[in-house]
């Protein structure tokens, strides 16, 4: 009898974390391997959508753990649970991890440093080590988010696990707290150049980084997103415009400061007959985007839908921090980044070679209105080998082991 081969664990979060990690998962599977998705809160709403079965953290959950669920019940009440988590994931989430919280500091301080940052603060080692031990998997795959993620693969090299860690984007904070930290995964994608580049400068091994592309973004190779494109253009009435697509994030730290370029771009170019606003909220975003009722120029992007047609219907690309600028500079489109809050250091696009910098509201409307005079041509670049190069570095690395 041969003996059963091990399955390879994929974990995730939501938004563009999951997005890299679907494509990894179909194509493995679709090579004969034995893939387990442990979708973490959000990312469960996009694997059921593709039909995928999935982990989640409620299955991981004893009979001993009475205390721990009181903890994320009560937590839960407090807090709004994402769209598409399963109540029952996110008292478990929760509530797991809050305990290792207190087992580590005491009832008391677990409080005030859950009041202080919120689920920000959980590392829950106790629970990675719990799945890893339950799955036991031959190799681990995750993307560079903290948290749950993080925690995995810290047990994974405990444990002595080979394991992947792919990142989506640049971020200087997650390269210093996680990627550039020898033994921290095996082994490390990076999504273009400037990342590996920065990896290596931050002390981890050469032959550990893979400049590899990012799985996300292998659909704007789509053939058909040009002709998708063209349909939004026309629907809108906009054929002859040119188009700013204004991206926000979901950090409430950013929020006033997305909120004045809004209002900026609203005013100034809301009523233009030969420009068209199209305003594209975070996936994970809950509150409703309020459009002025002045503004004859400017529609709402369903953040529900894939954001790639809406992508390649614009001419130019304006956010303060979001990987969508990445994609449109893929696209050959016009990327403003606009220098509002010092987190944009974690991913200074301009500084990568990704478009410009608008450094307060003036020199936005200067670069707006400097690239509304002259549109750059809609171009498809050739992206169809991310996938397949980092599913043959992930069997590559496991097979190591």
């Amino acid at each position: 009898m041969c003996k059963q081969e091990k399955p390879i664990l994929l974990a995730s979060y939501g938004g563009g974390h999951v997005n890299t990690l679907i494509p990894v998962y179909k194509t493995l599977k679709a090579r004969g391997k034995d893939v387990l998705f442990l979708a973490l809160t959000t990312a469960q709403e996009r694997v059921r959508a593709e039909g995928i079965e999935f982990l989640s953290i409620s299955a991981f959950v004893d009979k001993q753990d009475t205390d721990a669920l009181a903890w994320g019940r009560a937590l839960v009440s407090e807090i709004t649970t994402r769209p598409g988590v399963g109540l029952s994931d996110s008292i478990a989430y929760m509530g797991l991890s809050y305990r290792e919280l207190v087992h580590e500091l005491g009832e008391a301080e677990a409080a005030i440093r859950f009041s202080r940052e919120g689920r920000q603060c959980f590392l829950p080692i106790g629970l990675a080590r719990r799945i890893l031990n339950r799955v036991d998997p031959s190799y681990l795959v995750t993307t560079s988010s903290p948290r749950m993620e993080k925690a995995l693969q810290i047990t994974a090299s405990e444990q002595g696990l080979r394991s992947t860690s792919i990142l989506d984007c640049y971020d200087e904070a997650e390269m210093v707290d996680r990627s550039a930290k020898q033994g921290y995964a095996t082994q490390i994608i990076a999504p273009f150049e400037a990342v590996g580049k920065r990896l290596i400068e931050l002390g981890r091994n050469s032959k550990e980084v893979l400049v590899a592309g990012n799985p996300a973004f292998d659909y704007l190779a789509d053939p058909e997103l040009e002709t998708k494109a063209a349909t939004i253009r026309r629907e809108l009435g906009w054929t002859e415009r040119h188009i700013i697509l204004w991206v926000k994030s979901n950090a409430p730290y950013l929020a006033q400061a997305e909120l004045e370029i809004e209002n900026r771009l609203f005013e100034r170019f809301g009523n233009r007959d030969h420009v068209g606003i199209i305003v594209r909220a975070h996936p994970n975003a809950s509150e409703e985007i309020k459009l002025p009722p002045f503004s004859r120029s400017v529609r709402l992007s369903d953040n529900s839908t894939p954001i790639g047609p809406t992508l390649a219907a614009s001419d130019t690309v304006c956010c303060i921090m979001s990987t969508v600028g990445i994609e449109a500079n893929l696209l050959n489109k016009n990327v403003i980044q606009v220098n509002a809050h010092w987190s944009v250091r974690n991913m200074p696009l301009p500084d990568l070679g990704i478009g410009e910098w608008a450094n307060d509201l003036i020199e936005l409307e200067a670069l707006l209105s400097s690239h509304i005079q002259k549109k750059k041509p809609y171009v498809i670049s050739d992206f169809k080998t991310s996938t397949e190069k980092i599913c043959d570095a992930i069997i590559l690395d496991s097979e190591k082991g």
